[in-house]
């Protein structure tokens, strides 16, 4: 089974109390790196207690994305849907949600060791930044556009190189549009089979350091994220207010 990474990261001390706002059905926990001077922040189902390695955001998590997100709307729509596990509508709200409460930036991060590499970065409930890998398709979200970079596939037999043919390639040169904002880039840039390479790279250059925290791209994520784990404080729950018995609410 592929190991999790749900992640957020952000470079303020997060306020447990502002995190109470968010559904029941999530709790929260973080740590600070003493490193890079990052606090993360980790989000878990109400019930279970793994924090190193959380669950997707549950449904009360809105799917589908805000509307002012149309560039992103109109590619979720484009993309074959067997590459919708690839492009996690629903943990974009969460890091909107996550931002807006925390009223800072956060860097959220959602990974395993197979395919799915995702990292997205808002202010205040606002998205900045999105990348993640499709397939045989990189996207990015920035400043308002999306950039669509198909990937190239390359294999290497005794000192030659050659095309990988038997690669499925998806065309998506057609959403090309100014107007929309999409911008499809000629298949050019290879594609790299390092483990989770877009969030290191994200959370890198998110925290302004040279190399990933938490040696995010090393097979040995389990035990590099055990080493952290008693670091991390969870959220206090939020109180329900106490109720009166059913038998006692009409006197």
């Amino acid at each position: 089974m592929p190991s999790w990474v749900i992640m957020h990261a952000t470079k303020i001390r997060p306020d447990p109390d502002k995190f109470k706002a968010l559904p029941k059905s999530i709790a929260c926990a973080s740590c600070h790196d003493d490193e890079t001077g990052a606090f993360y922040i980790f989000t878990e189902a109400a019930r279970k207690d793994d924090w190193l390695f959380g669950s997707m955001p549950p449904e009360d998590i809105p799917l589908d994305l805000p509307v002012g997100l149309e560039p992103l709307n109109v590619l979720y729509e484009a993309l074959p849907k067997v590459f919708d596990r690839s492009f996690e509508r629903r943990f974009v709200n969460l890091n909107l949600l996550l931002s807006q409460i925390d009223g800072n930036t956060v860097c959220s991060l959602l990974s395993d060791d197979d395919s799915l590499d995702f990292a997205c970065i808002s202010t205040c409930g606002r998205l900045d930044r999105l990348r993640f890998e499709a397939g045989d398709l990189e996207i990015l979200y920035s400043d308002g556009g999306v950039v669509i970079q198909p990937l190239r596939y390359r294999y290497y037999d005794e000192g030659e190189e050659f095309e990988d043919t038997d690669v499925e390639l998806t065309d998506l040169g057609y959403l090309n549009d100014s107007a929309r904002n999409i911008c499809v880039l000629p298949r050019n840039k290879d594609h790299c089979n390092l483990m989770r390479l877009i969030v290191s790279e994200e959370l890198a250059m998110f925290l302004s350091v040279p190399k990933s925290p938490l040696d995010l791209g090393s097979f040995d994520i389990v035990d590099l994220l055990h080493r952290i784990g008693p670091l991390i404080e969870a959220f206090p729950k939020r109180q329900n207010p106490e109720r009166k018995p059913w038998w006692k609410v009409w006197r």
